[in-house]
């Protein structure tokens, strides 16, 4: 219930700041008044952290942009095919700053400026300086009815935001434990979870957890504090991903069931103390203690089913305690020190993201040339459309080139009809203003569903209340807005399309096969070499390719059976665990490192367990040849 009022008070913001903004840009006689309900589409979130986090990078970055624009087109406007070179460069640049450094939404929208001024009126300066003028005006009025309605609606702030999810994770991993426990009593083992169910919680939580920690020093010390938190709370879902979706490997008799749920009633009323004992924001921390936490189990071997996955997700539990005990959810600064965590950049690193930048300058130019050679008025989102599929699109597999051509066949589909048959039938101002208000209200609610293919039928909302707004404010054709529109989606489509192809290959399967075999080798290293330091490096690169796997085992087994898309994930998953067992026996010297590639001591068990499930989901990929 407390989720369904926070949606509803979402959706209320979103139509009412939609509304209020729309209103002001209309009485100001903007030229280009969608682009204050763009900013709100892009920047407002469910908290205010989501929002102060982007509000003053894109209003700079637009800002920057649209000066650069304005001396490019001031500059080379007249220069043909040299001006079509330096917006590339622009745009280039301006990619590759986005990807390597710690600001991307300043970059982002300062060459979505530059695009919009560059390529719109290059022949006439004086028109494109009004043009980014109108643009940053616009800017300005989406950003200021997001702050005012955060303000005056239900206000909610990220740092609740995040410890009130911190809570429910650990509460529904108690709750999966128990629910585990039980069956191993009864003697009924069925998988209780879908591979990979607490990644996007935990990412969540981290992108929550940047909001809430502004980029200052005080407040940096304590987010990383938290940060430590995260990632052992992460790995100790990831066990419990395993144990709540594999059935046991060793045989289940009655005295291996007892001792199963023992662990596993153990493990939940520890986290169930653990949740209950977070203090609220402002409160100091209190100690973990409770008449249901018997601590510990004693470190005996354990030899019933999952093996030591669930004494290591014990272990896992002991540093988390430790470590929230050090680490309270209050607003005062952390005081400890910590070092810097290193930053993580699986995607590629610097050369992937030059390569990324030279394809984004390269659809920047390449469309100009194919805007000139056409001719077509509405032709000049070419450029700017294809440099922002190529960034999209190379960004990781979440979206991929076929995946937006369909979004922006539906959009246009549905932009047609909302042109031809809504506005028409709209014959005074006041109607028109409910009418975008409910529409954008109802976006509000479908972005924050708890059905994720709910969630992306909102995707949709934003680009067709553009066409509606345009046309209802320049008074144009329905048929031009629409034929304009396609004309640059079909450009842009053609100019990135190849380009990724050639250049990029994103292949699922192929990235896929790729990541796993590089995850193995360097297990197969760490567990070769004598030097510790070695193996701890080899395993954590195995780590972020094990990452890699998770983010494209999706993408991968698309169009093949649900169950081949589970072997994909589940041997992600086993690949990335068996890498944090490692480096665990080698960090607390729980495993002795030997040259033969065998580790013993109590991880060999964990790590025996681990491969077992990896292979039996690898064999189903064909991925026999890769196995560990």
């Amino acid at each position: 219930m407390h989720m369904h009022i926070r949606q509803a008070g979402y959706a209320l913001r979103m139509g009412l700041a939609v509304a209020g903004a729309l209103y002001a840009s209309l009485w100001l006689r903007l030229d280009n008044p969608y682009w204050a309900l763009t900013t709100i589409l892009v920047v407002e979130g469910m908290n205010y952290g989501a929002v102060s986090d982007k509000l003053f990078k894109r209003l700079i970055g637009n800002i920057a942009g649209t000066l650069a624009g304005l001396l490019l087109v001031g500059l080379l406007s007249q220069a043909g095919l040299v001006y079509a070179l330096a917006c590339g460069s622009l745009a280039m640049f301006g990619t590759y700053a986005m990807l390597e450094t710690r600001h991307p939404q300043f970059w982002r929208w300062a060459v979505v400026a530059a695009g919009l001024v560059t390529l719109t009126r290059v022949d006439t300066p004086i028109i494109a300086f009004y043009l980014g003028m109108d643009r940053v005006c616009g800017v300005s009025i989406g950003l200021v009815a997001v702050v005012i309605s955060h303000q005056a609606i239900f206000p909610r702030y990220a740092g609740e935001d995040y410890r009130d999810n911190v809570i429910r994770l650990i509460e529904k991993l108690s709750e999966l434990s128990s629910l585990r426990a039980n069956q191993a009593i009864q003697d009924s083992i069925a998988p209780l979870l879908q591979p990979g169910d607490f990644s996007g919680s935990i990412a969540l939580l981290r992108d929550e957890l940047r909001h809430a920690c502004r980029d200052t020093e005080a407040f940096r010390k304590k987010r990383m504090g938290h940060e430590r938190v995260l990632s052992i709370l992460d790995d100790l879902a990831t066990h419990l991903t395993l144990i709540c979706t594999e059935p046991p490997s060793a045989s289940f008799d009655l005295k291996s069931r007892s001792l199963s749920a023992c662990y596993l009633r153990t493990l939940a009323n520890r986290l169930n103390t653990l949740r209950t004992a977070l203090p609220h924001m402002g409160e100091p921390p209190c100690p973990f203690h409770g008449d249901n936490d018997p601590g510990p189990l004693p470190s005996t071997a354990f030899q019933g089913p999952w093996c030591e996955l669930i004494p290591l997700a014990h272990e896992c539990l002991n540093r988390l305690e430790y470590e929230a005990r050090q680490c309270p959810f209050t607003e005062a600064a952390c005081t400890q020190t910590a070092p810097q965590p290193r930053r993580e950049n699986p995607y590629g690193g610097p050369f992937h993201s030059a390569l990324k930048a030279l394809l984004a300058g390269a659809a920047t130019t390449l469309g100009m040339i194919l805007w000139r050679c056409t001719g077509w008025p509405g032709g000049s989102g070419i450029p700017l459309l294809g440099t922002l599929q190529i960034i999209f699109c190379t960004a990781g597999p979440a979206l991929t080139l076929p995946f937006v051509v369909v979004i922006q066949f539906v959009a246009i589909v549905l932009s047609a009809l909302l042109l031809f048959f809504v506005l028409p039938a709209i014959h005074s101002t006041e109607f028109f203003f409910i009418v975008i208000a409910s529409i954008f209200t109802f976006w509000g609610w479908v972005m924050h569903a708890p059905n994720p293919r709910i969630r992306g039928l909102g995707m949709l909302v934003g680009v067709l209340m553009n066409s509606c707004v345009y046309s209802y404010s320049a008074s144009m054709a329905s048929f031009a807005v629409v034929t304009s529109y396609a004309w640059c989606m079909v450009g842009g489509t053609l100019v990135s399309g190849p380009l990724i192809a050639l250049f990029y290959p994103s292949s699922p399967k192929r990235r896929f096969h790729r990541y796993a075999s590089c995850c193995l080798e360097q297990i197969r290293l760490a567990l070769s070499t004598s030097s510790s330091k070695e193996a701890l490096e080899s395993l954590d690169t195995a780590r972020q390719h094990a990452r890699l796997m998770m983010a494209w085992a999706g993408p991968a087994s698309r169009g093949m059976c649900p169950t081949k898309a589970n072997h994909a994930a589940m041997a992600a998953l086993a690949a990335d665990s068996l890498s944090r067992c490692l480096v665990h026996g080698l960090a607390l010297g729980k495993g002795d490192h030997k040259r033969n590639g065998i580790m013993g001591g109590p991880s060999n068990q964990a790590s025996t367990e681990l491969r077992r499930i990896y292979r039996g989901h690898a064999d189903q990929l064909a991925m026999g040849r890769m196995q560990p």
